[in-house]
């Protein structure tokens, strides 16, 4: 059972295409930088995103943009609306009514319906919508790169190999800043004078919520970059490990993985 999961699992073409896509990332960021400027701006986008989806389910209105005065990207959050936390609970309670055939979706909208509650509670929520900036960063690459491991939704041939690059490159800007921030003493000074008139999101996690440094808030990014491989690696073992079991449960044998 196990060599048949990590055989299924992890084909040789989609390891070979991770390892020579990080590399082919890491040759562009530092030798093509107006190549690396379109892929820096998709990361600004779900650096951004990752602000909104947490204020939007912890009931703030919020807006992502562009900041064309000061470069990068800006989240418009208003304060946190009744109604809209209403609306998030009242969605959750639907989505398990739906599927509630289907054990797991429920348990895990009333996981999920519970985090929530407990965030806004404590207020937990400001700190880790600072957080999903670069967390969402790490979050599409993640998802990238596991479209590229895996081949899943491939229609042109070659776009999974875009896929790996796209992901590492998302990944590897985060690794960047981390290691200039630690490294650099430029890129740290002018890290420190925000962003507008508005202070940094690490400075702000670290000063404002969590009563630390700034080098533990960056170091413990930089080791959230690392993970984000394994965490994928993972999630295909565990998605793998749950069809053979459900398939040999019904008798059927599972399909050959895509290469």
């Amino acid at each position: 059972m196990r060599a048949s999961l990590w055989s299924q699992a992890l084909t040789m073409r989609g390891l070979i295409l991770l390892a020579v896509t990080l590399p082919a990332a890491i040759l562009v960021m530092n030798t093509l930088p107006m190549v690396h400027y379109i892929l820096y701006a998709l990361g600004i986008l779900c650096h951004e995103t990752g602000h909104t989806v947490v204020a939007l389910l912890t009931g703030h209105l919020a807006i992502p943009s562009f900041d064309l005065q000061n470069g990068g990207g800006f989240t418009h959050i208003l304060g946190r609306s009744w109604w809209l936390t209403l609306l998030v609970f009242v969605l959750i309670a639907d989505l398990a009514r739906r599927y509630r055939d289907q054990p797991p979706v429920p348990l895990l909208c009333a996981v999920g319906g519970a985090i929530l509650l407990l965030l806004i509670l404590t207020g937990w929520d400001e700190p880790l919508g600072l957080e999903m900036g670069h967390g969402g960063q790490l979050v599409a690459g993640g998802i990238f790169l596991y479209r590229g491991l895996t081949g899943v939704a491939e229609v042109y041939p070659g776009e999974r190999w875009l896929y790996g690059f796209v992901g590492w490159s998302l990944i590897l800007d985060v690794v960047s800043l981390c290691w200039r921030l630690t490294h650099d003493q430029a890129t740290l000074n002018t890290y420190l004078l925000g962003h507008g008139n508005v202070d940094n999101d690490f400075v702000r996690l670290a000063c404002d919520h969590l009563n630390t440094s700034l080098a533990t808030v960056v170091w413990a990014n930089f080791g959230a970059c690392l993970l984000v491989p394994v965490v994928v690696v993972g999630v295909r073992l565990l998605l793998v490990h749950h069809s053979l079991v459900r398939d040999a449960a019904s008798g059927q044998t599972a399909p050959h993985p895509r290469g």
